[in-house]
């Protein structure tokens, strides 16, 4: 790859290539619809500009760039094993389901349609981290706000509690969810049907959810050994069922650890289901964390040296990178006969990730717990 080819791939928003680019590498009927949504996304952009420069203020700016961090993955391993640790292993369990489904099925749909963000300029794009390089459609901040607000309505409803108690947790549901939706738009980050698609996908995962809540729960509860089993066979299968990158974007890197940490949750919650809190906790996951990529990255690289024949194919193909690295520096030969090139790239950042999170995941629900019951901190609640 040329120096040139190099500067291009890193000012080139994902899903802005020209369509000759897609149309080559998306199945046809992906190519269709991303044509379609196209055309809407953009009519939108001057409403969006519209909308953005009659709100814009110092004080806002600041209020919805750092509420998007409520719906970020950071945000949720921060929140989600305080659930646990106190007792609510029941609502834990299904928040992080909830969540990683919504990350997962968006991050899907994104590297299947790889539809752009509302094109800056004219639109001024407020963010924290790297959410600017994805795919836009559908909004996984959307997806994830609105059926975390939806799982804890319809959890705030169906036990016994008085009515102040329901009201202020309504209020405060709806402003949370309001902040984190609206405020993609405000940011820039996002188009209205971007929002719409991740609103609708919210509604649709959460009522899966709430429909087989229980089933589900009696299943990773079970004592079977066909449990781990079969959430690893799972988690292992989406990874390859995951479409090819073609472009330059981190979703599958949230997908993969959201997929980890949901096989390590259920693993963990089913070698050992009680629940308990330690101010130590967090600690603990972070330090896993860090050390645990240190090592792999140590020990990763020369077992897929030693073992080149057998990873070649493992997880992702990467000959999409090779036609991006092409298209960059010379544009016409995606409309050549030239046979594509299968560049495998090692996916030992994919694999630590995943076992790095599944390390998250059985931590949170399992062996930290086991340290509150020896150091008699334990809750000793379901």
């Amino acid at each position: 790859m040329t120096t040139t080819a190099a500067k291009l791939q890193q000012i080139i928003d994902a899903g802005t290539h020209p369509e000759s680019y897609y149309d080559k590498l998306l199945p046809p009927t992906s190519a269709q619809i991303r044509r379609w949504l196209l055309l809407i996304i953009r009519k939108e952009a001057r409403l969006l500009a519209k909308i953005q420069n009659s709100l814009r203020h110092p004080l806002l700016d600041l209020f919805f760039t750092y509420s998007a961090i409520l719906g970020t993955h950071t945000f949720f391993v921060l929140l989600l094993p305080t659930f646990f640790w106190f007792g609510y292993g029941s609502l834990g369990r299904g928040l992080t389901l909830i969540t990683t489904s919504g990350v997962i099925f968006t991050g899907f749909v994104k590297d299947s349609l790889c539809l752009p963000r509302p094109s800056s300029p004219p639109i001024r794009r407020l963010c924290i981290g790297s959410h600017h390089l994805e795919y836009g459609f559908p909004s996984t901040h959307t997806t994830n706000a609105v059926s975390i607000a939806l799982f804890f309505l319809t959890h705030i409803y169906s036990i016994e509690s008085n009515i102040m108690f329901k009201f202020v947790g309504t209020i405060c549901l709806i402003i949370y969810c309001l902040s984190v939706v609206f405020g993609r738009i405000y940011c820039g980050m996002h188009s209205l049907t971007d929002v719409f698609a991740g609103f609708i996908s919210a509604i649709l995962i959460w009522w899966i959810h709430w429909s087989f809540q229980v089933h589900i729960d009696a299943f990773i509860l079970n004592e079977s050994w066909s449990v781990p089993v079969i959430v690893i066979t799972l988690g292992i299968s989406l990874v390859y069922m995951f479409p090819e990158v073609i472009d330059n974007c981190p979703c599958i890197e949230d997908c993969i650890a959201c997929i980890g940490a949901a096989v390590g949750m259920i693993i963990g919650s089913w070698n050992f289901s009680n629940s308990r809190f330690s101010n130590n906790g967090l600690t603990i996951v972070f330090i896993w964390r860090i050390v645990m990529k240190k090592i792999l990255l140590a020990v990763l690289p020369p077992i897929y040296k030693a073992l080149d024949l057998i990873y070649q194919d493992f997880i992702i193909k990467k000959k999409n990178i090779y036609l991006v690295n092409r298209f960059l520096s010379d544009v016409s030969y995606l409309n050549s006969n030239e046979p594509t090139k299968n560049l495998v790239i090692p996916p030992i950042d994919v694999t630590i990730k995943l076992i790095v999170y599944t390390g998250i995941g059985w931590l949170v629900v399992d062996a930290i717990p086991v340290l509150f019951e020896i150091f008699g901190m334990g809750i000793r609640v379901l």
